[in-house]
């Protein structure tokens, strides 16, 4: 499992080096990156959703492990951010940075990196394969509520960015408007669009990497490699968030694969929505944009070394 994690994540990084080599040739201007980043979160992760839930087919016995499991990462998701609320709330309104950290705690990018990871660790079977894909699917979607609700309201620190309309018709609750019925029912995608779906949600991976590549191409490296609090923060959420998991899940009368698939998800590297996040208030891009820049690059080695343990 570790080799085959690490040969995954470097082949995934390849994209990353296309994103930096298109903007430092001046193929793509830089403010087009928004325009990159947009068609991702509204095209390609809603679907990414929809397909990963198509994997599975419904069971009683598999509706109580997704139970289980948004149980699990909503106590993990709970337990990081009143950490580092308590610890970091007096610091909030005279540094930006604190309240960047506290999401960056435990919020990652379970979709764009999480998804290719478990299908090549489960490639061989395809119903743990199934069961590790609609975990994923619920893991993105708690976040993502989580985000728009106390995430919105850490990084801010104003209650007007907390809209209801984004918290009900945010992407990913679309798609899982369309893709929970088709679940619980046993319907999947027609046929003929089964390769549409398919083919969009596995650009999620390749497209975000590619964005990634272009915003390290316009970032200060020093900036992104310098800041030892940087290095402290991808370790917290990449390796001590992944551990906990796997503390929390040890003892469950679970199978083994839904633990592996929560605890490779749990290892995900600080998520994009971070920097997202900052660029919605106006401030803190460049501490966001190190935490994901580096925790990315970073992944190459703490998600294979997390696999070692499952």
């Amino acid at each position: 499992m570790f080799l085959e994690t690490f040969l995954t994540v470097a082949l995934i990084m390849i994209y990353a080096i296309v994103g930096f080599c298109i903007i430092k040739f001046k193929l793509i201007k830089k403010e087009s990156i928004p325009d990159f980043a947009k068609f991702l979160m509204y095209i390609c992760q809603p679907i990414l959703i929809l397909y990963s839930f198509n994997q599975a087919t419904y069971t009683s016995e598999l509706g109580k492990t997704l139970l289980i499991a948004a149980g699990l990462i909503i106590a993990i998701f709970a337990l990081f951010l009143t950490t580092f609320i308590l610890l970091f709330r007096k610091k909030y309104k005279e540094k930006i940075a604190y309240r960047i950290y506290t999401i960056a705690s435990c919020f990652g990018n379970v979709g764009f990196l999480g998804v290719p990871i478990l299908e090549a660790v489960f490639k061989d079977n395809q119903v743990s394969l199934g069961t590790a894909l609609a975990i994923s699917s619920v893991f993105l979607v708690i976040m993502n509520e989580i985000g728009w609700t106390v995430g919105s309201l850490i990084i801010s620190l104003d209650k007007k960015y907390i809209k209801l309309k984004m918290i009900f018709l945010n992407p990913s609750i679309i798609a899982i408007y369309v893709a929970l019925p088709l679940f619980f029912l046993g319907i999947k995608v027609p046929t003929r669009l089964d390769p549409l779906v398919t083919i969009l949600a596995k650009m999620t991976t390749p497209l975000c990497m590619v964005i990634l590549g272009m915003r390290l191409a316009v970032t200060n490296i020093r900036i992104v490699f310098c800041n030892y609090k940087t290095y402290i923060f991808v370790f917290i959420k990449q390796i001590i968030m992944p551990l906990v998991m796997l503390l929390f899940v040890f003892a469950l009368p679970i199978d083994t694969p839904v633990k592996q698939a929560l605890v490779i998800l749990s290892s995900a590297p600080i998520a994009s929505v971070v920097l997202n996040f900052s660029e919605m208030v106006g401030e803190g891009q460049e501490d966001a944009a190190s935490l994901v820049l580096c925790g990315t690059i970073l992944c190459i080695l703490t998600m294979p070394l997390i696999t070692l343990l499952v």
